[in-house]
């Protein structure tokens, strides 16, 4: 079975400094892999590698069998490579369905223009966006505050 995601002889230097040392691995689709180790281990900086956060100084990321080693970040997560961060940042004037809608821009064949102008494209792309909102919601039981803005969650979610 071919890989999903490929980690290739990685290295990444700052300066004198080497974060990253000829690191290689694979993932099997489906495959849950973790990647462990003390602080300044260089964690972080491998999965900004992988997303392409950071530009590797050798060695090279596969997705799907295809280079994305230093290709621009946007151009990797619409190929489906995203990173998350430590601390997230949530529309605290959008609700919770909203939120997870916005999510899914990324995925959007309309562009910006064809958005700001209701275009077919573009409505078929909220839909899409809305129905697979609706169906992580379902799968994480959220149904009863996917209409609440942010602020007034836990509150909802612990009844006080």
């Amino acid at each position: 079975m071919t890989p999903i995601l490929e980690i290739k002889c990685v290295t990444k230097r700052f300066g004198g400094l080497v974060a990253n040392s000829n690191i290689s691995f694979d993932v099997a689709e489906g495959e849950i892999l973790s990647v462990i180790g003390p602080n300044g281990a260089g964690k972080s900086t491998l999965f900004k590698l992988i997303a392409s956060f950071l530009r590797t100084t050798s060695g090279e990321v596969r997705f799907r069998g295809q280079v994305i080693s230093n290709l621009a970040p946007h151009k990797v997560a619409r190929m489906g490579v995203v990173r998350t961060f430590q601390e997230t940042t949530i529309f605290r004037s959008m609700t919770v369905r909203e939120n997870i809608i916005v999510a899914h821009h990324l995925r959007s064949k309309a562009s910006l223009l064809g958005f700001f102008l209701g275009t077919r494209q573009a409505r078929a792309d909220e839909a899409a966006f809305g129905g697979s909102a609706d169906d992580i919601i379902a799968f994480l039981g959220l149904e009863a505050i996917a209409g609440n803005w942010p602020r007034t969650c836990r509150r909802a979610i612990s009844g006080h």
